[in-house]
């Protein structure tokens, strides 16, 4: 039923790591509806202190947190050290992934997934891709 590659990523920057738990959780259950073989799902962590500063402690903390987080629903990751911003994160999404997947969504940190969500994109990519023949 569902032929639709949808590939979703999200920039976390390290002081974000307690907003993000709901949106993980949520695109969690988005996913487990939809298929977890068609979607892909990207995260980069960024634990670079250029804009926010904390203490060793914290940052440390902070990844623990989110590598548990992230392994609880077994999501891959890639921790960035230098400046990363939301323009550089998108940038290589859209390319790492333009070839990998149908539809590209960027997710956001505060976000909240509605279990649905891949499903009507799925149904909507398909009634795009019908009333082009």
């Amino acid at each position: 039923m569902t032929n639709t590659k949808i590939a979703i990523g999200c920039l976390v920057q390290w002081y974000e790591v307690d907003v993000v738990k709901d949106y993980i959780k949520s695109l969690r259950l988005a996913v487990d509806s939809y298929g977890k073989d068609n979607v892909i799902v990207d995260f980069t962590f960024s634990v670079n202190q250029d804009l926010e500063k904390s203490s060793t402690d914290v940052l440390n903390s902070c990844r623990e947190k989110f590598d548990l987080l992230i392994n609880e629903f077994n999501f891959n990751y890639t921790i960035v050290n230098s400046l990363f911003t939301i323009a550089d994160y998108r940038r290589n999404f859209n390319i790492n992934f333009c070839d990998k997947a149908d539809v590209l969504i960027w997710g956001e940190s505060d976000m909240i997934v509605p279990r649905q969500m891949f499903i009507i994109i799925d149904s909507l990519h398909q009634s795009v891709q019908q009333a082009k023949i």
